[in-house]
């Protein structure tokens, strides 16, 4: 079935495949009426192949689980969120960016392409600058302590970094990026796909929808995974530490 589906349907009704058609190479907006099957033939693909490749990348994207992330330990968990981070800035942004970059401004939809050309560069660099700046500090200070708590001593890094900050300097920080997408939320009415929307639009849409959640659940890991065990081994390694300059007589 789905290799007898035009591009256009198939990208209309999960934007998900422009992604996996974009990993190939092809900008689905520029073969709307061609089928997979025909995409096949032009490119020498093999059906099968690609339809388990459809039903991978489909899978790949609704894989996210908080209540598995609950069980992991602090080093997986950075490992994990530091994946996400690349998959946001090397897969999700330049994703979205072409497809904004690539919408023709219609009269009916006017106002909003030409905000979402204006507003999603700018939210773009915020938001990789945040990337850095978490990865630089909070993630490298967890790091701090997870060595720490294997050498069963802090370092000098660590004795310096724990006298000027702690987790809950990071957390109030955490606090007002939270919410990356709310402007964008906002403008777009929650997402919301008009009737009359072209696919191009509501692929854009949809992706963008979808981010959102990537981010919140991102959020959630964070702030109620995260955060609480970082904190738990910070004040672990602060007793340590006093024990170890005020040994016990």
């Amino acid at each position: 079935m789905l290799l007898h589906t035009t591009i256009e349907q198939l990208v209309r009704n999960n934007y998900v495949y422009a992604m996996a058609l974009r990993h190939l190479g092809i900008r689905f907006f520029e073969h709307p009426h061609t089928t997979v099957a025909e995409l096949c033939r032009r490119y020498a693909w093999n059906e099968q192949h690609i339809s388990s490749f459809f039903a991978d990348y489909h899978r790949l994207f609704r894989n996210l689980s908080l209540k598995e992330a609950q069980s992991c330990s602090i080093e997986f968990l950075l490992d994990f969120l530091r994946h996400a981070h690349r998959l946001f800035v090397r897969e999700r942004l330049p994703f979205i960016a072409e497809l904004i970059e690539a919408l023709p401004v219609s009269p009916a939809h006017k106002d909003l392409i030409e905000d979402l050309k204006v507003l999603f560069p700018l939210f773009s660099e915020e938001f990789i600058l945040h990337i850095h700046e978490e990865e630089d500090h909070f993630f490298h200070y967890i790091e701090l302590l997870t060595q720490a708590k294997k050498e069963k001593k802090p370092s000098a890094g660590l004795i310096f970094k724990m006298q000027e900050t702690h987790i809950g300097s990071f957390a109030l920080d955490h606090e007002t990026h939270d919410d990356e997408m709310r402007g964008i939320r906002r403008l777009t009415h929650n997402y919301h796909i008009p009737a009359d929307a072209p696919t191009n639009l509501v692929v854009v849409l949809s992706a963008l929808s979808d981010f959102d959640k990537e981010l919140h659940l991102h959020a959630q890991i964070e702030n109620e995974i995260l955060f609480p065990k970082a904190l738990r081994l910070e004040q672990e390694i602060r007793r340590s530490f006093m024990v170890h300059l005020f040994p016990p007589n």
